[in-house]
């Protein structure tokens, strides 16, 4: 499995928006304006830096991005006025190739962005559309091709919700290999979720995690949010964690994706999980009974993406005393 899934799609993304404005403009391309462009698209498309009203559809955020830059060029370059216009309805035509609007004719849009070619170069090119096509098809192809090698039948996700919160799922990796019927399930369990094999598993879940938090991201849905394991006793290998963890290192999958850690291990690795969250992984907490239900000690627990607290703990009158201070608190 490759290293980091994300960047890697994105990159393929880009070469492909980059290659249909080459053929789009011709001559009048410039490198300049398309990638103040692609910054606002990537911005908005995979990383949903555009918190103006988190109510609106994905859809409607997106086109209110791609005005405000187009806004803002405009300012910076007003003697380029309708090339930076043309390129801005490039971007509102590029969401029908790009999985948002399912129910859409391939040829129409291709049509419609062939006689704003014709418009632009105030010329024509029979071939236009055949390339424009190919080069659709093309993507299409590798970026499938991309993520189906990233598939496996031997190991799976178990995605679950919590009970009485919204877009919080619990994630465990589970496996479809056959074993002798000499070992037991409860031995085989075992195996999995302890020692070096806890750790190494990790490569695995996260590499599926991600693929899950890039479907989510090309159906326009941001809200999801993933706590999946973390073994921590990585943190004495620090070479073997940064490795693993570089495969969900992109703000993409860390909005959504936090790792799950008992709140005794974060007492005693309190240095590194900051260092941790200084670069930008999320965790969530379950709490145990090396937690002192105090006030300060409920305040602090607000740095972490989920708070999860066990009905059997026995200061749990005191967890739902204060209830109000923790703002995310899952109760199980």
């Amino acid at each position: 499995m490759t290293n980091n899934i994300m960047l890697e799609y994105i990159k393929i993304t880009q070469k492909e928006i980059l290659e249909y404005m080459k053929l789009i403009f011709g001559n009048q391309y410039s490198n300049k304006l398309a990638l103040r462009y692609m910054d606002a698209y990537l911005n908005v498309r995979f990383y949903n830096f555009y918190p103006k009203d988190n109510n609106l559809p994905f859809r409607k955020n997106y086109l209110n991005a791609i005005k405000e830059e187009e806004a803002s060029i405009l300012r910076s370059m007003p003697e380029k006025q309708k090339l930076v216009e043309h390129m801005g309805l490039f971007f509102y035509y590029i969401l029908y190739f790009d999985k948002i609007s399912y129910k859409v004719d391939i040829d129409e849009m291709i049509e419609k962005l062939y006689k704003m070619r014709k418009k632009i170069l105030g010329k024509d090119e029979q071939n236009f559309k055949d390339k424009f096509y190919n080069i659709y098809t093309s993507y299409l192809n590798e970026k499938e091709a991309f993520l189906k090698q990233l598939k496996t039948d031997e190991f799976f996700l178990k995605i679950t919700d919590y009970e009485g919160v919204n877009n919080a799922h619990k994630v465990l990796l589970k496996y479809n290999i056959k074993v002798p019927e000499i070992y037991s399930g409860i031995s085989i369990e075992k195996a999995f979720n302890t020692g070096i094999i806890a750790e190494d598993k990790l490569e695995v879940e996260y590499n599926l995690i991600t693929l899950k938090v890039l479907d989510d991201i090309l159906k326009g849905n941001f809200k999801r949010q993933y706590i999946v394991e973390f073994a921590i006793s990585l943190i004495d290998k620090p070479k073997k964690m940064a490795r693993i963890l570089n495969i969900i290192d992109n703000s993409a999958v860390q909005d959504k994706v936090s790792l799950q850690i008992k709140y005794k291990d974060f007492m005693n690795n309190k240095d590194t999980i900051y260092d941790l969250m200084r670069n930008g992984f999320k965790f969530s907490v379950i709490l145990d009974e090396t937690f002192e239900p105090i006030y300060t000690n409920f305040e602090k627990l607000n740095i972490f993406q989920f708070t999860i607290a066990s009905k059997n703990l026995k200061y749990f009158d005191e967890i739902i005393a204060n209830k109000p201070i923790i703002k995310k608190l899952i109760e199980i």
